[in-house]
């Protein structure tokens, strides 16, 4: 997808949001705080991607009809067991998460590459194949 480059700086701002999720990973996060970040991200239009949300406010934020829902897991640092991340996956999947954010371990990829690739390249299949039995997006991020 990319802009018209005739469009204005309005029509690129509108399409913009549609690709960016809205965020909210706090610590502290509550269901009143999410029930905030959906009402942001779905009170005008055009509303935004998705909003992004810790795994444990997904079965809550599904309750918004119409309401696409990213979540992270292996988050922030990548290092949880592959059992832990595993089960993360099939919790939010079940929960009805459309999109699955997975942490890699970036930290053990600059101590040994071969190892570290490895190790994300076998995680990431893994994570694919419990995505791929509700069809949940799966993207692999850095942090």
């Amino acid at each position: 997808m990319g802009f018209n480059k005739m469009a204005t700086n309005s029509e690129i701002a509108r399409q913009a949001i549609g690709l960016i999720d809205h965020t909210s990973l706090g610590d502290h996060d509550t269901e009143d705080g999410i029930k905030t970040l959906i009402a942001q991200a779905t009170g005008s239009q055009p509303n935004t991607a998705a909003v992004c949300i810790w795994p444990r406010f997904v079965k809550f934020a599904k309750q918004t009809p119409g309401l696409t829902v990213a979540t992270v897991i292996n988050f922030p640092l990548g290092i949880s067991s592959t059992d832990a991340v595993m089960q993360e996956a099939e919790d939010a999947v079940h929960d009805g998460a459309d999109e699955i954010d997975l942490v890699i371990d970036y930290s053990l990829i600059i101590r040994d590459a071969q190892a570290g690739i490895a190790a994300a390249e076998a995680l990431t299949r893994a994570v694919k194949g419990v995505c791929a039995t509700r069809g949940v997006l799966l993207k692999v991020i850095i942090e």
